[in-house]
């Protein structure tokens, strides 16, 4: 089990979404990003970043990852 957080910024660094801040389990998991903001509004097609953070309950070595992705409509 890991407390694990999503989120998609922007090319200015600001937050746009929180897809995920929750407690998973361990494994494989899928998820679409509907490309609106965090107030419902679409976003614009473009460059985006997504950062994925996990720190495990259990004290472990937590894990973080940013990687860029394209929005297209």
């Amino acid at each position: 089990n890991a407390s694990v957080s999503l989120k998609i910024y922007n090319l200015l660094g600001q937050e746009v979404a929180t897809l995920v801040d929750e407690s998973r389990q361990a494994g494989y998991h899928e998820l679409q990003w509907n490309g609106r903001n965090q107030y419902g509004s679409n976003v614009a097609t473009g460059v985006y970043f997504y950062r994925i953070e996990a720190k495990p309950a259990d004290g472990g070595q937590p894990f973080t990852s940013l990687k860029k992705m394209l929005l297209l409509k």
